[in-house]
Parts: structure tokens; sequence; C-alpha cells
């Protein structure tokens, strides 16, 4: 436990330092750096709600009373939410600069793809949001470390392995048009 702590600290100081130095540099304002920033800013809060339910299990709070399911549900919906941030930050940084392929989906399903996207992307997160939030949680501890399992788990698994193969599709249709600088984050993500 103890060991995983440190790395959670050391992820955590690793996070801030990469915060400072990009919020500290002048930067153009587009569409991608706002969600680079919130990406940043996710990646931190990430850290240290799991460094909070680190020290949780340490101090022995009641497995399953209120505080402690509010922040392992805490938890998930910001793994959630940084999980649905990236693959929105892939989609961006894989199509903006890829008219071609653009203009073939805007012929294929009208000019407001865009706005049709959105409306068949927000239900489906509302509704994960949801099945997160109100589907079971059990808590398991056990030899000094504990882990969430159940439905809910299962929601976030899943959303996570739909989101993996996004991604993977926005490198294979756009790899030829994507700056290797911009997929940094992706590649160091995948490793990790």
């Amino acid at each position: 436990m103890v060991f995983s702590m440190g790395i959670i600290i050391c992820t955590l100081i690793f996070s801030i330092s990469i915060a400072i130095i990009y919020f500290s540099k002048k930067k153009i304002n587009s569409f991608e750096t706002k969600i680079y920033k919130i990406l940043s800013i996710l990646s931190i809060l990430n850290v240290m709600i799991e460094f909070w339910l680190c020290i949780n299990i340490l101090i022995d709070v009641k497995l399953y009373g209120y505080y402690n399911l509010f922040v392992n549900r805490t938890f998930l919906l910001a793994l959630f939410s940084w999980f649905s941030m990236f693959t929105l930050y892939l989609i961006v940084i894989s199509f903006q600069n890829n008219t071609k392929t653009i203009n073939k989906l805007k012929n294929k399903y009208g000019q407001n793809f865009g706005k049709k996207l959105i409306y068949t992307i927000c239900p489906i997160l509302i509704i994960c949001i949801f099945l997160i939030i109100f589907l079971p949680i059990e808590l398991v501890k056990e030899n000094g470390a504990a882990y969430s399992t159940g439905l809910s788990i299962n929601v976030l698994y899943l959303s996570a392995i739909v989101y993996l193969f996004i991604w993977i599709i926005c490198v294979i249709i756009n790899f030829k048009n994507v700056h290797i600088k911009k997929f940094i984050p992706f590649i160091s993500f995948i490793i990790c």
C-alpha cells in the first residue's frame, strides 16, 4: 500500500509539474488547447481522488459508508470524464486538418454532420454517467488493499474499450495527416 501511495504521489507531482509548465507558457487559444487544459486538470483531479481513496484504506474508513461510496463514485466519474475528454482531444487533433475526410462525412451524412454526431453522443454519455452513478458497486478489501467491482465498474470498463477502439480508428484513418507531435499524449498513454 505504501508503495502504491508513493507512485500516486510521484504521479501527482509529475502531473502538477506538467500543468505548471503548460499553463505558464503562452499558447494559441484553440479548441484543441482548451481540451488539453481540461485534460490536465482532470488528470490532477483523478490522481488526488485516488490518493484520497488510499488514505481511506489506511485510516480504515467504513467500506460501505456513504462517504467512501461517494468518493469511489466520484473517482469513477472522474475517470469516465478523462476518457471522454481524451477521446474528444484525439478526434479533434485527428480531423481538424483533414478536410478530405470531413467533406466525405458531410456529403454522406449532410452538412449538419457535427450536430447530428453531438446529438447522438450526448445521450449516450448521459446514460453512461447515470449508469455509473446508480448501478451497484462492490467494494472489496483484502490484505491491506481495496478495489471496486460491480456493474458500475463494468460500465466504465466497457466505455474504456469503446473509447480505445475510437482512438485506434482515429489514428488509422488519419495516420498520414496528423503531426506525430500532437499524438504524443496518446502514444504515452498507450505505452504506460
